[in-house]
């Protein structure tokens, strides 16, 4: 069963493990920056790690403004040998539910040849709505959005 909680310091290894088999040096936060997401010191990022029957199987954090209608998905990793069994998107479609009530859209960027994410955000209804030019180091990005 799918489940997900809110992240604390308790959780920071296991965030750093997954993150390195997850991004690639350019791309990867470093613990300073997962430590500023835990610790949440405008009450404006929310980070969950995902459960599978209890199990840590992947984390997420969500960026949102105050008075804004829409929050980001700023970043999004399922642990690899957990890949490609659907729980990437049950987490995901539970936590648009849960957002569609509060926000009018949420949006994220995506690296242009991260072609299995891209389509599990398609099948999400995520739109592409620009191409952002250099937006990595290395390579363009895709800004998609989603209105609920």
């Amino acid at each position: 069963m799918l489940t997900y909680r809110k992240a604390t310091f308790d959780d920071l290894s296991f965030m750093i493990e997954i993150e390195k088999k997850s991004f690639n040096d350019i791309d990867r936060f470093e613990s300073y920056q997962i430590k500023h997401f835990i610790k949440n010191p405008h009450n404006s990022i929310i980070t969950d790690i995902i459960l599978i029957n209890e199990n840590k199987v992947g984390w997420a954090t969500f960026f949102t403004k105050r008075d804004q209608n829409s929050i980001r998905l700023y970043t999004f990793c399922i642990d690899p040998i957990y890949r490609g069994k659907g729980y990437g998107k049950e987490y995901l479609k539970s936590r648009l539910k849960n957002f569609s009530t509060k926000f009018k859209k949420i949006f994220l960027e995506v690296r242009q040849s991260n072609y299995s994410a891209i389509t599990l955000y398609q099948s999400l209804g995520f739109k592409t709505t620009r191409i952002l030019k250099n937006y990595y180091l290395n390579e363009d990005g895709i800004k998609m959005e989603l209105y609920f």
